[in-house]
């Protein structure tokens, strides 16, 4: 098949993230199948229009301020000069309207995860209402669209948005587990480490408030944040104000081997975002071999099942405070979730969801356009389901 991927970032682009390895990864893998896989994303400054970075060809088109206009006219006009099978969009933040800009063609589109209102504290309102407002149109735009959610919770956020059940696959992601597995031994005091973008949703101020009262109790505790954003120096600042930026370290983005160090090399990750679509920096950790203290907000609540870390009410400072202390204080306990962590994260490969996400795509062009899900699509996220450890360490 040739297939056409939108998405705002290719996995070059300035702040690409979890949802560009994701689709990436997963497209590579096909091309390697045989596909023909084309990429259209916005063009930033320096990069060439035109790309083979391996099999995939990437289009380089607009900017990031256009980019849901001018890679849907891209799109189209590629599929006019093109014969091309499929179309595949990446529903990340606003949507490419692909159902209306390319009607005759099957698509489908990978839902990743809605902001809704936490947009409002990310972005100027009236930018957070035009993003709210084009999410809204996701349940009329895509009613008819084969949908592939990466998550339990972003299958029930598209239910919510009117999207009928029987039109979504949740399909698992995927890890590269040659790679992401343990290369340093656990730092000699109690070490925390924070893996994010730091932008206002991911809530790493919520973590160093956290920190600072872990590090009231445990004077020998650090944190170490991975990562950049736009909220870095606020961040600094904050850490400055509060009294702990000694025992902080911000060391911004790192390549893949040092991030790999960084979590094998922690006692445990500390995620606070308010949501994510699945939270594959908590997946990364565990197959690190180490567990995760997070917010129980969408996304994270499916990638820490119970038994692999312990997650906490959202807004309960406290609560957050007693798990990391409880983790860092009891290394018994710990080493039995860490154990737990590995064994989760090994049910998860590229390779896999690769092959469940082509079988997807096979049938929807195959049964376009009454695209009907198999049985076997509606499943494929058992091996997420029911998990469970002999030993989980977890009290009664």
């Amino acid at each position: 098949m040739r297939i056409a991927v939108l998405n705002w970032r290719d996995i070059r682009s300035p702040g690409a993230g979890g949802a560009e390895e994701h689709v990436w990864e997963l497209f590579r893998r096909l091309a390697g199948r045989g596909h023909g896989i084309h990429f259209i994303s916005y063009h930033f400054p320096r990069a060439p229009r035109l790309e083979h970075l391996g099999p995939i060809v990437v289009h380089r088109v607009g900017g990031a301020y256009n980019a849901n206009y001018a890679i849907a006219l891209a799109a189209r006009r590629f599929a006019r000069a093109n014969r091309v099978d499929l179309i595949v969009e990446a529903l990340n933040k606003i949507p490419f309207c692909t159902p209306l800009m390319i009607p005759r063609i099957p698509k489908i589109a990978i839902a990743y995860h809605f902001f809704g209102p936490t947009l409002y504290q990310e972005v100027p309102w009236p930018l957070a209402a035009y993003i709210h407002a084009w999410e809204a149109t996701v349940g009329i735009l895509y009613r008819r669209v084969p949908m592939v959610s990466i998550s339990p919770s972003t299958s029930r956020q598209l239910v919510q948005k009117g999207i009928a059940a029987r039109h979504i696959a949740c399909l698992p992601v995927g890890m590269d587990l040659e790679r992401y597995r343990p290369t340093a031994a656990k730092a000699d005091a109690p070490l925390v480490v924070i893996l994010s973008r730091l932008r206002r949703y991911k809530r790493v101020d919520f973590g160093l408030r956290v920190f600072a009262r872990v590090h009231a109790d445990l004077p020998e505790a650090r944190l170490v944040v991975i990562g950049d954003g736009p909220e870095r120096a606020r961040l600094e600042r904050l850490a400055r104000s509060i009294g702990v930026d000694r025992a902080v370290e911000f060391v911004g983005f790192v390549q893949t081997e040092a991030k790999i160090r960084w979590l094998s090399h922690a006692w445990l990750l500390l995620n606070t975002s308010l949501i994510e679509g699945w939270g594959l920096n908590n997946l990364e950790a565990n197959a690190c071999g180490t567990t995760v203290v997070g917010s129980a907000c969408p996304g994270t609540v499916d990638s820490v099942p119970e038994g692999v870390g312990l997650l906490v009410p959202p807004d309960d400072l406290e609560g957050h405070r007693d798990a990391l202390l409880r983790l860092l204080r009891d290394g018994a306990f710990r080493e039995r979730l860490q154990d737990n962590a590995r064994v989760w994260a090994a049910r998860f490969s590229w390779d896999t969801a690769a092959v469940l996400l082509e079988a997807f795509l096979e049938n929807t062009v195959r049964s376009w356009p009454r695209v009907t899900l198999p049985g076997g699509s509606q499943s494929a996220f058992r091996l997420f389901e029911g998990f469970s450890c002999p030993d989980h360490g977890l009290p009664g």
